[in-house]
């Protein structure tokens, strides 16, 4: 298939790559450029949650990192776990992809009593996971690490691609992504063409930032990983 990726990179040129093995066309289009904050200071975390690979990039790269590396880390799915394994973090645990799956993770293996939890989060998301972990009684603090920053249009060639008929798929891996991609339709006036388009999400949340576009169809990953989502891809 001829596919529009609107992964972020690094990720991208990954997955990018990873479908192009399987035969089909990619035109990559990140829908978010990642910009990082400032390390937070003074914090004496007892464990870590980790809720992306961007997370754990921008974990990876404060100052105190080092110190933390034997601290029980808590990642949302398989990815990200791996990313902060390879980040030199030795005391990793992943959920199933969800908030909601791990805020239980924590919950099971991290009793509120052993201290302090530092979430490294991004500035826009869901509450779900603090307030799953502040119902339960957790020392929980939160630090922003990043920032999704959605383009203010699409490339030419991009725009030309889709006018063209040139793309049958588009791969969804975020529902900021979505959102992103949802805004810029009207102004390139493309909402038609999409029609005839298949959408591949990374799960339900995800296809719901696509949500009022008429899509040929939407097909949902099984589970909210990777390749999950990339064996939908016929």
């Amino acid at each position: 298939m001829r596919l529009l990726l609107t992964r972020s990179e690094p990720e991208a040129a990954e997955t990018a790559a990873t479908l192009r093995a399987r035969g089909h066309e990619v035109i990559v289009e990140p829908m978010l450029e990642i910009v990082f904050e400032p390390a937070p200071e003074g914090l004496a975390p007892a464990g870590l949650v980790v809720s992306s690979k961007n997370g754990v990039r921008a974990l990876a790269s404060w100052p105190d990192a080092r110190k933390w590396h034997d601290l029980p880390l808590f990642a949302v799915g398989d990815e990200t776990a791996e990313a902060a394994r390879a980040e030199g973090f030795r005391n990793v645990q992943s959920a199933s992809g969800t908030s909601e799956e791990l805020a239980a993770l924590v919950k099971r293996a991290f009793p509120p009593a052993n201290g302090l939890l530092l979430y490294v989060a991004a500035a826009d998301r869901t509450p779900t996971l603090e307030m799953r972990l502040s119902e339960a009684g957790y020392d929980l603090a939160t630090a922003i690490a990043y920032r999704a920053m959605p383009p203010a249009a699409l490339r030419p060639e991009t725009v030309a691609a889709l006018e063209e008929g040139a793309v049958e798929g588009i791969v969804l891996f975020s529902r900021r992504a979505a959102e992103a991609l949802r805004a810029l339709l009207p102004r390139a006036g493309l909402r038609l063409a999409v029609r005839e388009m298949d959408v591949f999400a990374l799960s339900e949340k995800t296809a719901g930032g696509f949500a009022g576009v008429a899509a040929r169809s939407i097909k949902v990953a099984p589970h909210a990983d990777a390749e999950s989502l990339l064996g939908l891809i016929p």
